[in-house]
């Protein structure tokens, strides 16, 4: 298992997403992605198993500038879905939804486009390690 946590916080609010507990099995990554989005928090695990890291969506949208419809990430039986939006004046959505078989949470948080580089940096950084980690849990 990977300590690290990677935080991303909302600007102007105190919403953020937070990506933790990675551990890697038979050469996928498992995590969890908790939130609070104002007065609602929770928290679902996922795996990188065939549809690759979150990172993607924050990585294709650093490089977009201006307005763009949305970015967007999936885990493949749905618990995670991400989406990153952004309109002319360089302000960033980063929307998420998280379902379990019970419950479904979605909220936002907003970030700088200037951040979203330095956030898909590491977060890719985040999930790289939890790869080359030695030892598989």
């Amino acid at each position: 298992m990977v300590d690290r946590i990677l935080r991303i916080t909302s600007v102007g609010s105190s919403s953020w997403i937070e990506f933790r507990s990675l551990r890697l099995h038979a050469g996928v990554v498992y995590f969890d992605l908790a939130a609070q989005f104002e007065n609602f928090t929770g928290a679902v695990g996922a795996s990188t198993y065939y549809v690759g890291s979150p990172a993607i969506p924050f990585l294709r949208a650093s490089k977009i500038s201006g307005s763009f419809k949305s970015e967007s990430w999936t885990s493949l039986e749905g618990e995670i879905k991400i989406s990153i939006s952004g309109d002319s004046l360089g302000h960033r959505a980063v929307n998420v939804e998280m379902r379990t078989d019970f419950t479904r949470l979605e909220g936002g948080i907003g970030v700088e486009a200037g951040r979203l580089g330095a956030i898909a940096h590491d977060l890719a950084a985040l999930f790289a390690n939890a790869l080359s980690s030695t030892q598989e849990g």
